[in-house]
């Protein structure tokens, strides 16, 4: 948030803005809904692994463990770090 108060800051004083938003009072952030989140049931992820093959089958583990994205379950490699 600082950045954008700093970039908004700035495009003020250089004349791109007449008025930083920040200046209204009124709040910037995003209202978010999460009407398609919802969590698998015990059941559900049961059968989810039981399906899995020996090579996914970690993978998705991980996944109901830590509720990683997939974006942050590519970017992850096996080993110590910075053993790659």
């Amino acid at each position: 948030m600082a950045l954008i108060f700093h970039m908004l800051s700035k495009a003020v004083e250089w004349g791109f803005l007449k008025t930083s938003p920040f200046k209204t009072g009124k709040k910037l952030m995003l209202e978010e809904t999460n009407l398609g989140l919802r969590f698998l049931l015990d059941e559900e992820a049961e059968k989810l692994l039981s399906s899995c093959s020996s090579n996914l089958k970690p993978i998705v583990e991980v996944t109901l463990l830590t509720g990683m994205r997939r974006g942050e379950l590519l970017g992850k490699r096996q080993g110590p770090p910075n053993s790659h």
